[in-house]
C-alpha cells in the first residue's frame, strides 16, 4: 500500500512541474513580446508624433516669420510713399505697376532704417520660436 501512494503523488507531482512549467514559458514569452515587439512599436509611434508636432510647429513658425516679413514690406512702402508725398517728390508707376519714387539716400534713410529694423525683429522672433 505504501508503494501505490508513492506511484500516485509521483504523477501528480510530475503534473504540477509540467503546468509550473509551462506557466513559466507563457510569462517569459509575454514578458519578449512586451519588450522586444509592444515597447519599440510605442516608441515609434511616439517619436513620429512628436517629429510631426515639430514639423507642424516649424511650419507655423515660417508661415508667421513670412507674414512678418510681408507687413514689414507693406510698412516700408506706405512709409516710403509717405516720405514722397511729405517731401513734395513725384510718384510714378514701377515696372509692376506699383507707386514709386526716387529719393536721396538721406531723405530715404529712416524708411530703410526702419524696414531693416522691422526685418531683423521679424528675424528675432522667428530664431526665438
Amino acid at each position: 500500500m505504501k508503494n501505490q501512494s508513492k506511484n500516485i503523488v509521483n504523477p501528480v507531482y510530475t503534473i504540477l512541474a509540467i503546468i509550473a512549467g509551462i506557466s513559466l514559458l507563457i510569462i517569459a514569452l509575454a514578458t519578449a513580446y512586451y519588450l522586444v515587439v509592444y515597447l519599440p512599436k510605442k516608441d515609434i509611434q511616439k517619436l513620429d508624433y512628436e517629429k510631426k508636432q515639430k514639423q507642424e510647429q516649424l511650419d507655423t513658425n515660417k508661415q508667421q516669420y513670412d507674414t512678418c516679413l510681408l507687413k514689414a514690406a507693406v510698412t516700408y512702402h506706405e512709409n516710403w510713399l509717405s516720405r514722397c508725398k511729405a517731401n513734395n517728390i513725384r510718384v510714378t508707376k514701377n515696372e509692376n505697376g506699383n507707386d514709386t519714387c526716387f529719393m536721396l539716400d538721406t531723405v530715404s534713410k529712416p524708411v530703410t532704417d526702419n524696414y531693416n529694423t522691422n526685418k531683423e525683429a521679424c528675424l528675432k522672433i522667428y530664431q526665438a520660436n
